[in-house]
């Protein structure tokens, strides 16, 4: 982010070095977590898509709730800082229609 930041906004600075390392350690070990635990529920029989009504795989859920608290903490620290860095016109700014046509962002023959 910190390479392509300037890049794609036009030159803005990073608002925070601090909260891009919190999303990246917490999605480092969120990710590797919860894949370990629902890697683990699947070879014990737990199929994707299913609805456990009886708690069979409960305890697999709950410590793989864990490491998905911690995705969930890296993607709130991700968004505020894009938020804060290029603000919330610039963030809404790629849902707005392009001021510019088409053909103007070819280049020329």
């Amino acid at each position: 982010m910190i390479i392509l930041l300037p890049i794609l906004t036009n030159g803005a600075k990073l608002y925070s070095q601090k909260l891009t390392n919190i999303h990246f350690w917490c999605h480092l070990f969120g990710g590797i977590g919860m894949g370990a635990f629902t890697g683990m529920a699947g070879l014990h029989g737990m199929l994707s898509h299913t609805l456990y009504i009886n708690g069979e795989f409960m305890p697999y859920n709950v410590l793989a709730a864990i490491p998905g608290t911690l995705l969930l903490i890296a993607f709130l620290a991700f968004l505020y800082n894009v938020i804060i860095t290029v603000g919330i016109n610039g963030l809404l700014g790629i849902f707005k229609a392009p001021k510019l046509r088409t053909t103007d962002l070819l280049p020329k023959a």
